[in-house]
């Protein structure tokens, strides 16, 4: 088995884990490591809302399938869809309405987490607001219902960079 990752093209450069700058991704990590524990995958009943409460609007968590390989998003923090400006849960990736480059592109990604089983970080650029000069760090890691397979995975998306959180107004007329 190929374990290099695939080339996903000039947007994209994958990071090894020492080299993450996101506190947000480290603190989910650090979540990732202690619920995993010896093992090699953490089990997707471990995945604790109230330990991952701080990094919640981050978060993704989707469902591999098989024959042919597919995933479906299961849930999609709000910091997320706020980006994406488009709420994808419960979305198959094919039938997502992206654009066929960001399709394959994400079906490579992530078929590479679920083959291999080992998690996978990243540094992306991208478009916000008409600025294509933006980039933010990503990790995929992958999850287990029956400790041998990747059969779901949590992502972490930090665009606390990019597009920090609009101040909730104080009164109706703020």
């Amino acid at each position: 088995m190929d374990l290099r990752p695939p080339d996903l093209g000039d947007d994209i450069r994958y990071l090894k884990r020492e080299q993450l700058t996101s506190i947000i991704i480290g603190g989910v990590l650090d979540v990732w490591d202690r619920f995993k524990g010896s093992a090699e995958l953490m089990a997707k009943k471990d995945v604790d809302p109230f330990a991952l409460k701080p990094w919640l609007p981050y978060l993704t968590i989707s469902e591999f399938h098989e024959n042919p390989f597919r995933l479906r998003y299961r849930l999609v923090g709000t910091e997320v869809v706020r980006f994406a400006k488009s709420d994808f849960t419960g979305v198959w990736l094919h039938e997502s309405g992206w654009p066929d480059d960001i399709i394959e592109l994400n079906r490579r990604l992530y078929h590479h987490v679920y083959a291999t089983r080992q998690p996978l970080f990243g540094l992306s650029t991208v478009e916000w607001d008409g600025r294509t000069s933006y980039r933010f760090e990503w990790a995929v890691l992958p999850l287990t219902v029956d400790g041998t397979r990747a059969t779901h995975c949590l992502g972490v998306d930090d665009y606390s960079q990019i597009a920090t959180k609009q101040p909730i107004p104080l009164s109706p007329n703020d």
